[in-house]
């Protein structure tokens, strides 16, 4: 267990040679293919030629934010006209109406960060019977639990405290938080400047608490948001470090910043990376985290899939064949189908898993719940994926 709730001594440690080193790397484009063949190496000796994804139905209660990056499509202000918070009912209309038909196993739950710090959500809860924003979520969580079929949830809502988390906990198979970038500068002078809680000592208290708690998490790092080489280098050793002092984290992001009408006019240092820095920074995650995590990048922002598989990851994140991605609305997802037949033509096997990866299924008396254990146990096979006669198509 980690002994500090902030990064000072990690970057004590990590402001050494290997930061240096790691930042001379991150500039060097010929090295890439290198790299690229000793991850994937190391990717096929444990997970084989398996690449597995998530089918996933994307649930976004609100886009209400504390937060306001700069960089972000999707937050809002409660003044702004295309601002709202769901009701329980019109929430659960959608899981009835979409997860049995099209087989959804992961609820994606994303909203914006402490919504009911604002007095208009204040009133809008207490007008459906909550006393705050945690009341109404986990409310809603255990709906969703007791109708779906298949189906469990997956969390990212921002950052939680350890007694929230403890609350929702029972009906959420896992948590997601971005620790983006350990960087406090962009906090003062960046694009993280009114987003307080985007401070890399409250993430990593978030992924803290989730190990206390025994819940899965998912993390990772956004690249392109004024970041500078050495701020990739430190936050890729902070991870790394993170990933072998607590058991949570099952997933690894590396996720590039993708451009949209709001963040373009609102973070003019944000640059989406080419798809050789961030082959390279996938290569370099996959040979310094933990092999058991996962490392992952999303298809549907990248500009060509086998490069990223070839870089090393084993997992190509939530794809929903169904909802749109709420956060980056103008990149759709490619086609499960079209995954499948581009990866069985390049030797590997696509195949799908709960938001809860095997390890933490084949723990699940430490990591579940007993009504998430129960849901899943029903559905996974030896391995802890889901069962190919559960698996769902386009």
């Amino acid at each position: 267990m980690m002994r500090t709730t902030g990064t000072e001594e990690m970057k004590i440690t990590g402001l050494s040679d290997k930061l240096v080193q790691l930042a001379k790397i991150m500039k060097n484009q010929n090295i890439v293919n290198e790299l690229q063949k000793k991850a994937r190496e190391l990717r096929d000796k444990y997970y084989g030629n398996i690449i597995t994804y998530s089918r996933k139905l994307f649930l976004p209660l609100t886009n209400i934010c504390v937060n306001r990056c700069s960089y972000c499509n999707f937050s809002r202000r409660p003044s702004e006209d295309d601002a709202y918070i769901m009701s329980p009912r019109l929430a659960l209309e959608i899981v009835e109406k979409y997860e049995r038909k099209f087989k959804i196993k992961e609820i994606l739950i994303c909203t914006g960060e402490r919504p009911d710090a604002y007095k208009e959500v204040k009133e809008k809860l207490k007008g459906w019977g909550y006393r705050n924003y945690i009341e109404y979520l986990r409310d809603i969580l255990e709906k969703i639990v007791k109708i779906t079929t298949y189906a469990v949830p997956h969390v990212n809502v921002g950052y939680l405290e350890k007694e929230e988390i403890e609350i929702i906990r029972p009906f959420t198979a896992s948590l997601g938080l971005m620790l983006e970038v350990d960087s406090y500068t962009l906090m003062i002078y960046g694009p993280h400047k009114h987003s307080p809680t985007k401070a890399p000592h409250y993430r990593i208290k978030f992924l803290i608490n989730c190990d206390k708690v025994k819940i899965p998490v998912t993390t990772g790092t956004l690249v392109g948001i004024c970041e500078t080489v050495i701020d990739r280098a430190r936050t890729l050793i902070l991870l790394s470090k993170i990933c072998s002092m607590i058991n949570a984290i099952q997933e690894i992001i590396i996720q590039p910043y993708a451009p949209g009408e709001r963040s373009i006019k609102e973070c003019k240092c944000c640059k989406t990376p080419t798809i050789e820095e961030l082959s390279l920074l996938v290569s370099l995650y996959r040979l310094n985290i933990p092999i058991e995590v996962s490392i992952q990048s999303p298809p549907n922002l990248v500009n060509d899939i086998m490069i990223i598989v070839n870089s090393g990851i084993n997992d190509l994140g939530g794809i929903s064949p169904v909802t749109p991605d709420y956060i980056n609305i103008s990149y759709p997802w490619p086609k499960i189908s079209y995954i499948r037949k581009l990866l069985q033509d390049n030797g590997y096997t696509l195949r799908e898993r709960l938001p809860i990866y095997p390890r933490f299924v084949r723990e699940y008396k430490i990591w579940l719940s007993d009504i998430i254990r129960e849901k899943v146990l029903s559905i996974v096979d030896d391995n802890g994926l889901v069962d190919p006669k559960y698996e769902g198509e386009d």
